[in-house]
């Protein structure tokens, strides 16, 4: 993520980044910690795999469209945007084959699942928004 990173800022901009980029993770370790915990506890090893797999599913595609924006960081907005749609719905499919091919598996509590995707999403989309709204980049290329 050098675009946190980059060369044109200022030290103290750079640790302001580096903090920010900590808490956010930190952020979410912390609420995927308390779904794994709440499913758990509520449906026992099934809730607890429910969680994780769909946690998994959050997290990987959510990487996805970071590296994505990462390496794409040269190219045209209207590539990079289009990159981004198609890749939306290419993770879309994923998920809905991934709920055909779990739903009649036993030992995975499927609102576990569920729920784990939507509030791992929130989640994740929250992170992003603060991220975007609050990192220090260089407007001026020198």
């Amino acid at each position: 993520m050098s675009f946190l990173y980059d060369d044109s800022l200022p030290s103290q901009a750079k640790a302001d980044n580096s903090a920010l980029v900590r808490r956010i993770g930190l952020s979410l370790v912390v609420l995927a910690a308390i779904l794994i915990v709440g499913c758990t506890l509520g449906q026992g090893s099934a809730g607890l795999i429910g969680s994780l797999v769909g946690l998994t599913i959050v997290f990987t595609f959510f990487g996805l469209d970071v590296l994505a924006l990462w390496r794409t960081r040269s190219w045209p907005a209207l590539n990079v945007s289009a990159l981004m749609v198609g890749l939306y719905v290419v993770k879309l499919l994923l998920v809905l084959l991934t709920l055909l091919v779990l739903r009649h598996r036993s030992g995975i509590d499927h609102p576990s699942l569920i729920v784990s995707v939507i509030v791992g999403s929130l989640g994740a989309s929250i992170a992003g928004v603060i991220l975007w709204s609050r990192v220090k980049i260089s407007y001026v290329i020198p």
